[in-house]
């Protein structure tokens, strides 16, 4: 079930954050523990991914660290008293134009002239978060004295308008999924006629009912409850809520469980062995769960083949699209809301487009030549 899945993620997660404690200095376990309060293990394992950057970081960059160390568990929780607020600026700048990156990858790109792409305004301030967070808890248990991180300020970032495509767009999308396409390569479509039922059935549930592509892999077979048309998913914060689906999701979702019926012996499969809905077909994992990772792929190739013109189209755009269509076709704010298991009315407000379509009904408001 999704309550399991989700379980053992979190379970593979803690293993992670276990090994990460192992690498980091004695002084960062109880900060470790105080995190893991009141956060879910995959924000625990990012805050605790971007402290390791940072000190790395520091042996590799900074004067002082550079000379006196070689791995970041011999720090000393007094070292942190030296750093400036130019040293947190510095490694600030850095994952500003390169992210998290290492020093010999740096390196080698210069040397072979591959461009690195900058990082994103959040990406830096996600960074930022991590540090404060770390910092406060050293000043709050009297450990440092003083943390000129406190001081920095988050970086601006521009609001965008979720992607969400039209009718038409949808359309183009779903027929070269089904029947391929002339821009389509000969190894896509090589992959596409073994997978287009998965691929459809995917496509579609995150379309029509707007679940995030994390509980849409969660889902087993045994989930759907076919006479109702639902199926229960894990929400964002851990809540079990239930999702229905329309007659097109029902039929796409037969059609993939008669081929996932016929792919069993090929894939050497069992619903005792994988009880996966979506599972993958090819590669090492061939008949195991299909990952968030693979969905991601998937969604880019088709978008990139058949809508071209929608530059940045991710898998959150499926989300995006659904929240925009519901809200447009029912103008139910709250049941937008509740639809897409979201906790604040603000978050759902960011798909809703009802300005822009005032704007665009009402673009000729004071023309005269069309009031006249």
């Amino acid at each position: 079930m999704a309550r399991e899945y989700k379980e053992q993620k979190n379970a593979e997660t803690t293993v992670k954050i276990l090994e990460l404690e192992a690498i980091l200095p004695d002084f960062c376990h109880g900060y470790i523990v105080s995190i893991s309060g009141y956060n879910k293990p995959l924000t625990q394992l990012a805050y605790l991914q971007r402290i390791q950057f940072f000190l790395q970081w520091l042996i590799e960059y900074n004067s002082f660290f550079c000379k006196h160390y070689t791995k970041i568990n011999e720090f000393k929780v007094s070292d942190l008293e030296l750093l400036k607020k130019a040293d947190f600026e510095e490694f600030l700048a850095h994952i500003s134009k390169f992210g998290a990156v290492s020093k010999e990858k740096i390196k080698s790109s210069i040397e072979t002239g591959k461009y690195i792409t900058e990082s994103k305004p959040t990406t830096r301030n996600n960074y930022l978060s991590a540090l404060r967070s770390l910092f406060t808890y050293f000043l709050e248990n009297d450990m440092i004295d003083t943390a000129p991180v406190l001081k920095i300020r988050q970086a601006t970032v521009n609001k965008t308008i979720p992607i969400a495509l039209n009718d038409n767009q949808i359309d183009r999308i779903s027929d070269t999924i089904m029947n391929g396409s002339e821009f389509i390569s000969a190894k896509q479509e090589e992959s596409r006629l073994i997978t287009s039922a998965r691929d459809l059935a995917i496509y579609t549930l995150a379309l029509h009912t707007g679940i995030r592509i994390s509980e849409l892999v969660s889902l087993d077979v045994k989930d759907i409850n076919w006479d109702e048309r639902c199926f229960k998913v894990i929400r964002k914060r851990g809540n079990e809520d239930v999702v229905y689906f329309d007659n097109t999701t029902e039929r796409v979702l037969l059609d993939w469980l008669d081929e996932r019926t016929n792919l069993k012996e090929t894939l050497g499969i069992t619903d005792d062995n994988e009880p996966a809905l979506f599972i993958s077909t090819k590669g090492r994992n061939r008949g195991t769960r299909l990952s968030v990772r693979s969905v991601e792929r998937m969604v880019k190739k088709y978008a990139e083949i058949a809508v071209p013109e929608v530059k940045g189209m991710h898998v959150h755009s499926l989300r995006s699209t659904c929240a925009t269509n519901v809200y447009e076709k029912s103008h139910d704010l709250v049941y937008t809301k509740s639809l897409l298991g979201h906790s604040s009315v603000n978050t759902t407000m960011r798909y809703v487009k009802d300005d822009e379509k005032k704007k665009k009904d009402n673009r000729t408001l004071l023309d005269k030549d069309e009031n006249e």
